[in-house]
């Protein structure tokens, strides 16, 4: 199996900071710990649907929005590029524009992620509490990183 898909993980563990890291995993994971385990709910299969579905189109949302960055000569982005944060990645200063790169593309690459796991859970009928855990993390994480990414670009565009 291809290994490079750790480059992705490593780039945006290394580009987060404490208070992102809370937002976007510690406050996913005391949610998905809490639901199945204290409140006792567990997903079903109506919600492994919607997952599946809201994986789709935040999938379609994220390669779309790659390709408008990836294409456009905006000057606001142009100026993204050439503004440099005081993070590293393999050695290289991160600009805005490759944080956003980072982060549209990390997002893609956990959707992939939780849309095989969604389908496996539903193909399974496995509807416990650690696919529920699993599901329910995931599907946090990639909305609040999401959330961020978009305050980000709207940031980058208006300010």
């Amino acid at each position: 199996m291809y290994g490079e898909f750790y480059f992705l993980i490593e780039a945006y563990f290394r580009t987060i900071s404490k208070k992102e890291a809370f937002y976007e995993i510690i406050i996913p994971l005391i949610v998905a710990i809490c639901i199945p385990w204290v409140l006792n709910i567990t997903i079903n299969k109506d919600i492994i649907s919607s997952i599946i579905n809201l994986m789709a189109i935040v999938l379609g949302f994220v390669i779309a929005a790659i390709t408008i960055l990836l294409t456009s000569g905006n000057i606001n982005l142009e100026r993204a590029k050439e503004h440099t944060l005081s993070k590293k990645i393999f050695g290289k200063k991160v600009t805005l524009f490759r944080l956003l790169l980072i982060l549209f593309f990390y997002i893609a690459f956990i959707s992939l992620i939780e849309l095989i796991v969604s389908i496996g859970t539903q193909y399974f009928g496995n509807y416990g509490k650690i696919a529920s855990f699993i599901n329910i993390f995931l599907t946090l994480h990639l909305l609040l990183l999401s959330i961020r990414n978009i305050t980000n670009l709207f940031f980058i565009e208006f300010k």
